[in-house]
């Protein structure tokens, strides 16, 4: 760990140290930009040669920073001397130091070194994952550039598999798009009276049909850009439709094909090269065998190489290393036979209406046990017919949002990781709202302050 004092020379009575004068401040490193100074190794020590003139940095991770007058480095408190022991002994000293920011990196000769909330990724690796200034952490991951939150989360979580960490979801992720051609059926799953309704009353039902039935307004790449990693796919073949062409459904029927929508995923995931997502298709809608296989076809040609087959050690590190950026959940038989398709995820679906209800209904779950890989907790709720026609002038969005506030507070309260009660994806419908993501991606903090 690297300290900066701040003082005003004007402050400081000639020939007093800073720790007598009073007007000592400490900062680290991560909260500034470095001109003009350098840093050199003295023992154990880091220094910078001459004051440098510092000013704020500022990143969409970092939003503000400490003003600092000028700033010399000095010698470390006697943890950090523990740590700069450690790092000579591995190397890592880094120098010169030109920009240091959480998730970023330190320059070293012609490499550079990652940062943990300015601490080389070394340490961390050493068993130090966690960096408190103050008794307070320097940067919540909530903080994160949420398009890119996987690729700047600490190295100490890289190594962590993906069905421990807290990833945010989307709920019946392609509802944004929802055919409102009134000629388009609504979806046999829906209860036998509102498709009677729908045949005889088609222009009376169908605004409730659609206040009801999306669950998400943004597109799959914003939804992508906002920092969802897992989506709940439901797939449908139209039917009475001539074509093999395969859609998404949730009360009706979507206008984009499957084919449109993973193709928008694979361009998103060509310029984030270290983002991760996991497609969970399931709901499988008027699907003969011709059509899984070429639902299947579709899948490998669309995604080819950065397909990840069922591997053991399914962590940040190692998808990086072999390229691999998705991973396929298949909810059918067909999945034993083809290894790049990943068993169907459990999801954990409380069927209620009411905040306090769902709550309760998890509650009771986590005693028994989270199940094994991974596994969905889904906050999102469900209304039925008799809530509908008693809530006329309300949509799902309004329920959605009158409850964010109580459902997030439970969300804070939870943990990833292995143990019993322990969550790992949670999903949400309207996931832009209420900082649901940010929410969620905060979740792993835990797990670099407590041993997993």
């Amino acid at each position: 760990m690297v300290y900066l004092r701040s003082r005003m020379k004007s402050e400081l009575p000639a020939g007093r140290p800073d720790s007598e004068s009073g007007a000592q401040r400490l900062f680290p490193a991560a909260a500034i930009e470095s001109f003009g100074g350098s840093l050199r190794r003295d023992g154990l020590d880091l220094l910078i040669c001459q004051p440098a003139q510092c000013r704020p940095a500022r990143s969409s991770c970092c939003n503000s920073a400490a003003p600092m007058m000028g700033a010399e480095l000095v010698p470390a408190p006697s943890p950090c001397r523990f740590y700069a022991q450690r790092l000579q002994r591995h190397r890592c000293f880094p120098a010169p130091l030109t920009r240091c920011l959480p998730g970023g990196s330190v320059p070293l000769g012609r490499g550079s070194i990652p940062l943990i909330n300015s601490v080389p990724a070394c340490v961390s690796e050493l068993g130090m994952s966690s960096v408190v200034v103050s008794g307070r952490s320097e940067l919540s991951l909530g903080e994160l550039p949420m398009e890119s939150w996987m690729s700047h989360l600490p190295c100490a979580l890289w190594d962590i598999p993906l069905y421990h960490l807290a990833i945010p979801g989307s709920h019946n992720a392609i509802t944004y798009c929802l055919d409102m051609n009134d000629r388009s059926p609504v979806d046999p799953m829906q209860p036998d009276m509102l498709q009677k309704l729908d045949k005889y009353m088609k222009p009376l039902i169908r605004p409730f049909v659609y206040k009801w039935a999306i669950t998400q307004e943004y597109t799959i790449k914003q939804q992508l850009d906002c920092g969802v990693r897992y989506c709940d796919l439901r797939i449908a073949h139209r039917p009475n439709d001539s074509s093999t062409d395969l859609y998404f459904y949730h009360g009706v029927y979507t206008t984009l094909t499957v084919e449109t929508v993973l193709m928008e995923i694979n361009e998103w995931l060509d310029s984030h090269p270290k983002e991760v997502v996991i497609l969970s298709f399931s709901h499988f809608l008027g699907l003969s065998q011709e059509l899984h296989m070429l639902l299947i076809t579709t899948i490998r040609s669309v995604f080819s190489a950065k397909l990840c087959p069922k591997v053991e050690d399914l962590t940040l590190r190692k998808l990086w290393t072999l390229g691999y950026q998705v991973i396929v959940s298949y909810e059918h038989n067909i999945v034993s036979s083809h290894s790049d398709l990943w068993p169907h995820i459990r999801y954990w679906w409380a069927n209620k209406c009411k905040a306090e209800a769902l709550i309760e209904e998890f509650e009771r779950r986590k005693p028994h046990g989270r199940p094994g890989g991974f596994f969905v907790t889904g906050i999102n709720l469900t209304e039925d017919l008799k809530y509908i026609c008693t809530h006329p002038t309300e949509s799902l969005k309004d329920l959605v949002l009158s409850t964010y506030p109580t459902l997030l507070s439970w969300v804070r309260e939870q943990t990833p990781g292995f143990r019993v009660g322990s969550l790992n994806i949670i999903a949400g419908d309207f996931i832009t709202e209420s900082h649901f993501v940010p929410t969620v991606v905060s979740l792993n903090e835990k797990l670099l302050k407590w041993p997993l």
